[in-house]
Parts: structure tokens; sequence; C-alpha cells
């Protein structure tokens, strides 16, 4: 049977959380999509990829992390549609993303450094964990910990916060493309733990709504389909005023990996750890079972801008003919990690 909490935020299977569906199939669903992302595409969707070059022919020379993603995501949200259909949904949602990386010059910031870099980390701290047997990388943050005045303070002009958030992103997906190399198959996907305990209605208006709303816009819209799972631990029934405004804007195949937990929900939690494959040893300790406290996001990023340097540094030597061998990025900073293991 479904909680208390489940039943009051209007959680179901069809809409929402995994916690209401026989745990068969839980685990036929979990498995479908991660045969999905470890193969990228299949028969149905290589069929809406096809569409969509015809379409926007333009797009060959597009990431195909990116394009394989959108088609996923538009083949969940649109599900039954003709390839054709899906790929005009996808091709209009790739040319935003492209134009918005192009205009905020995201491609390069990893490598800048944003204004107010510390006040941010300080105002929003998020960490990354563990991952889950696949290879997900496991990050949380907790509401309480959003400090909406220090985001606002002097030399935070408007969408600096957000583009704090953009370069995590980044450090993120560099994260998971070196684990996919190491792993051997495909890994695009993370699992985003939010905890929610301590937080009031105060929470439910002004600047922490605004940046919480932003958030979401920013990751189901730019980075289509990253989510694996969501979990909102600690949930207190306040938040089902949230809830219910903020589920209106959250897309289908979004919402359909959300997982709202109560604070004396312990069971809910260890069961969606063992329907992932996540062993308590990766999870943050505001989960109930946690044991690691994490690593900043901000030493995620200077890792990463390491990494892309050194990268850069061993492709510039294999072109200019030096016995270094030939790699990519990715190949490059999987290389130097092991041998500083």
């Amino acid at each position: 049977m479904p909680s208390l909490l489940s039943q009051t935020l209007g959680i179901s299977a069809k809409s929402s959380s995994w916690g209401w569906m026989e745990k068969a199939a839980q685990e036929k669903r979990i498995g479908e999509r991660l045969e999905a992302e470890r193969m990228g595409l299949n028969d149905d969707t290589k069929a809406v990829v096809r569409a969509l070059k015809v379409l926007n022919p333009g797009f060959e020379d597009v990431d195909d992390v990116l394009i394989t993603r959108t088609v996923n995501a538009a083949t969940e949200d649109y599900p039954g549609k003709p390839p054709e259909y899906r790929a005009e949904k996808a091709s209009k949602e790739i040319e935003k993303i492209l134009a918005w990386r192009a205009a905020q010059e995201v491609d390069s910031i990893l490598e800048r450094d944003l204004a107010n870099t510390e006040e941010f980390h300080r105002s929003w701290p998020v960490t990354l964990h563990g991952s889950d047997e696949f290879g997900h990388p496991i990050i949380c943050e907790r509401i309480v910990d959003i400090d909406a005045k220090g985001l606002e303070g002097p030399g935070f002009a408007k969408g600096l916060a957000m583009m704090h958030r953009v370069q995590i992103m980044e450090a993120l997906d560099h994260f998971k493309r070196r684990t996919a190399i190491a792993k051997g198959h495909r890994l695009h996907k993370h699992v985003w733990v939010i905890d929610l305990q301590g937080i009031t209605t105060s929470h439910l208006t002004g600047s922490v709504r605004t940046f919480l709303y932003d958030l979401i816009s920013l990751c189901q819209d730019k980075y289509t389909d990253t989510l694996h799972a969501m979990w909102l631990v600690n949930a207190p029934y306040v938040f089902r005023a949230m809830w219910s405004a903020i589920k209106t804007i959250v897309r289908k195949s979004t919402k359909d990996k959300i997982q709202i937990l109560g604070e004396s929900d312990a069971s809910g939690i260890e069961s969606a750890m063992e329907l992932l494959s996540v062993s308590p040893e990766a999870m943050p300790t505001c989960v109930p079972g946690g044991k690691t406290d994490g690593t900043r996001a901000w030493d995620i990023v200077l890792r990463a801008r390491e990494e892309r340097k050194r990268a850069r540094e061993k492709e510039t030597e294999a072109n200019e003919g030096s016995p270094a061998s030939t790699c990519t990025v990715e190949n490059a900073a999987i290389e130097d990690d092991s041998s500083r293991d």
C-alpha cells in the first residue's frame, strides 16, 4: 500500500513514484531504462533519429549523446506517436539547447572562473557521493542549506546562480562520460537526492522557490534525459503544497522518475536503494542508512577542469607527433586518473 504522504501528494504508479508498483513491475521498468541508456537507441528510436536528420541535416555534427537523450525523452513524453512527430519535437528542443549553449558559452564554462564562486558554493552547497551499480553518480543537496540572501548579495547579477549550476552540470557530465569509458557502456544519467527536512512554508514563496523552479527548468530543458532517479527524502506534510505547484511544470519523462519519501519512511528508502542497486556506502548521510558525506561540487568542477586541461595537452602532443598516444579528452582523463590511484 502507498504511504499516507504519497496519498496526500497524489502520487501514483502512473504519474510518479515507484512506490505504488509491484516489485516485479518496478524492476522491469528500471531494467528497461537501464537497457535503453546502455544501448543508446533501439529500432524505434533509430527511426526517430533518421527522421530527425532528414528534418535537420545540420544535426549530423551534433553530439550523439545529446541527440540520443533528446530522442529518448521525446519518446517517453509522446509514446505511440510516429517517428516524424517525435523527430519534430526533438528537433525543436535540440535547436533551443544548442542556441542556449552558444549564447552562454557553455562549452567553455568549466575553464572559466565565474563571479562569486566561494559565496555561491557556501550559499547553495551540492555534494557528489558514490554511484549505483550501473555507474550513475549520486548528487545531493538540502533545501535548508540554501541561503537565498547570500545568492542575492552584491555581485550576484541576475542568472549568475544558475550559471554556477550549469558549471556543476557540465562537471557532472564530464564525470559521467569518464565513468562510461571505465564501465564500457553508455552512461549519461545521475541519481539526484534532495533532502526536504526542515522545509517550511517560507520555502514555498520568494527567492528559494524561484531558485528551485529555475533549477528544475534548467535540468529538464537544458539537460534533457540526464535523470535516472530523483529521491525527495525526509518530506514533511507541508511539502504537499509545494509539490502541487511543482508537478505542473515537470515533464512526463521527468515526473515518472521521482519518488517522494516521508521523514520516517526508512523502509521506502531501503526498497528504493535495493531496486537501484545502491549501497549505503554510496548514499549521503541525510538518507536513513547513508554513510558518505560526499565531495563538494566545487572540488568536482576543479577536478574536471584539471582533467580536461591534461587531456588537451595530450592531444596537442599527439598531433605534434610526440610519443604520446592519440586519445580523446575522456580517454586522456581516464589514463591520468588511473595513474593517480
